[in-house]
């Protein structure tokens, strides 16, 4: 049995012991074994701060704050050296008085270049995938940030909002409807959407049966959408004036560098990873103020039966959602990103053969 084992295509530690060949990362050189389905189900909230982020980093902070969302993914070896992977997540974010919702779909295909078990580098693979982000509208109506938004826009601006008025210089607008129903100013981030295409090559080491290293490098390339628009916009005199402010189109490209590494090692019933993650965003000038991110995930995963196995684990970003949500940042919103972020995540990974 032990001369049979550097003959299998795909060396994990999960081949070995569990009959589980993914934990909760999908970014390891290996692939699934032909025909192979596995689901993984996932539940995150930043309710349970236990890097005391939320005191530290956002206590008088008017940013991006509290979080839940769950994520399924679906992984399937199609072939001995062929493997896509497919998952879909809801993000919901508190965004200055509003939710931001992000849906994201992402499908990446994994191809096994190369499977050399004696040598120092065992396995060498690609992905390339498609990834899309969106959201429903923004709707901003709190005076604290609409004063703040109008300042990043014209710095210079007199106009100031207070409790549904317009105040400019000696003059306060109120607003009301048919109905004598006073109506609030606000502002609304539209189309706000992102697609990536990327592609990562990946180095597998098995040290052990138990113990796998995985470095990779990766390059994506993203189409930013974004619109924001004042409302109400049926009154010709605020039109006017907030034709003064000349809201820009903030639709945009940029292209982003990644390296990082995995490990995965496995002890008795329970699988232990750690992924490191550098991401270098290429952006216009203008967008530029944080151009990087730190991302780490771990996590710990028991095997509950031959198929099932459940895991809690977490994320740290060191710039929060700067690299995650790409149309999050722009010229406006850029200065919101140089926080520590991070989230606890809980699920499980059922196999079907």
């Amino acid at each position: 049995m032990l001369r049979k084992i550097p003959l299998f295509l795909f060396t994990t530690a999960l081949v070995y012991a569990s009959g589980l060949n993914y934990a909760v990362s999908n970014k390891h050189s290996f692939v699934l074994p032909k025909n192979t389905l596995e689901i993984k189900a996932s539940y995150l909230t930043n309710a349970i701060d236990v890097l005391n982020l939320k005191e530290k980093e956002y206590k008088s902070l008017g940013s991006i704050g509290d979080m839940d969302g769950y994520s399924f993914e679906l992984r399937y070896g199609i072939s001995t050296r062929d493997s896509i992977f497919v998952s879909t997540q809801r993000w919901n974010v508190n965004y200055g008085d509003s939710t931001l919702k992000n849906k994201k779909y992402d499908i990446f295909n994994r191809y096994l270049l190369i499977h050399r078990p004696y040598s120092f580098i065992n396995n060498v693979s690609v992905d390339v995938g498609v990834a899309q982000d969106s959201s429903s509208d923004i709707e901003v109506s709190s005076d604290k940030y609409l004063n703040a938004l109008v300042k990043k826009i014209k710095p210079d601006s007199d106009v100031v909002f207070n409790d549904g008025d317009i105040i400019l210089g000696d003059t306060t607008i109120s607003i009301y409807d048919k109905n004598g129903n006073k109506i609030h100013p606000h502002l609304s981030i539209n189309n706000l959407s992102s697609r990536s295409y990327y592609g990562r090559l990946l180095f597998g080491k098995t040290f052990s049966p138990s113990s796998i290293l995985d470095f990779y490098l990766g390059f994506k390339y993203t189409t930013i959408t974004t619109a924001i628009s004042f409302y109400p916009n049926n009154i010709s005199f605020l039109n006017d004036m907030m034709s003064n402010y000349e809201i820009p189109d903030m639709d945009r490209d940029e292209e982003n560098i990644n390296i990082g590494f995995s490990y995965l090692l496995e002890s008795g019933k329970l699988i232990y990873e750690f992924n490191y993650e550098y991401n270098k965003m290429l952006r216009d000038s203008d967008v530029s103020y944080i151009d990087h991110n730190h991302i780490i995930d771990a996590s710990i995963a028991m095997n509950m039966t031959k198929n099932t196995l459940v895991y809690i684990g977490g994320r740290l970003m060191m710039e929060q959602f700067n690299s995650d949500i790409p149309y999050l940042y722009n010229k406006y919103t850029k200065t919101q990103f140089d926080h520590k972020y991070g989230f606890a995540k809980f699920g499980f990974i059922y196999k079907f053969k």
